[in-house]
This record gives C-alpha cells, structure tokens and sequence, in this order.
C-alpha cells in the first residue's frame, strides 16, 4: 500500500501483478501531464494560486483521484488476500510434512 501511496501502480508491480501495474502507472502519467498538474502545482507552492489553477485542465484532473484510491484501496486488499493464502499454504505444507514425525526422544540422564 506504500508504495502505492507514493506512486500508483508501484505497490501492484511490488505484489507482481505486472500487467495491473504498467497500466495504472501509465494511466497515472497520462493523467498527469495532460491535467498539467506538475505546473499548477509549482506555481500553487510558489504561491501563485490564480495561476495555478489556471493552467489546471480539471477534465483530466478529475481523473487523477480515482485512479490514485484504486490503486491505493487495491494493492492493500491484495496484500491482505496474500497474506491469508501464505498463511494456509505454510499451514498445509507443515501439516503435511512436519505433523505425523516420529522422533526418538532422549531420556534424561542426570538420576
């Protein structure tokens, strides 16, 4: 999900889901440069608000919210569905090689 909140499309390509990946991180470029966000951005911290805004194609900026709680939302649900279907394939390896062992324990000699 970190990554993800960084940069959408990285926490997917983390989990390697490659092809959801590339093209969240695409859409996610594409979005950027034709709302002219990085711009509007410089000029709103240089304090320049008006212009800022200006420059803004809100068409494109509307975009960039969704994509970002999709992506952000998806990698963690993925993650979390990970996680549960490691801990059932460990739980299931270790029963089946680990629970049935019969070991000769050593009696304790100290009298």
């Amino acid at each position: 999900m970190v990554w993800s909140i960084l940069m959408p499309g990285m926490g997917h390509l983390y989990l390697k889901r490659i092809p959801t990946g590339f093209f969240l991180l695409l859409c996610w470029i594409v979005c950027t440069y034709f709302s002219n966000f990085l711009p509007a951005l410089h000029l709103t911290l240089l304090g320049r608000l008006s212009e800022g805004t200006e420059i803004l194609n809100p068409q494109w900026a509307l975009f960039m919210p969704s994509l970002y709680g999709f992506a952000v939302y998806e990698s963690y649900s993925l993650a979390i569905e990970y996680n549960k279907l490691f801990k059932t394939e460990q739980s299931e390896y270790l029963r089946k090689n680990y629970q049935n062992l019969h070991l000769k324990l050593l009696e304790d000699k100290r009298g």
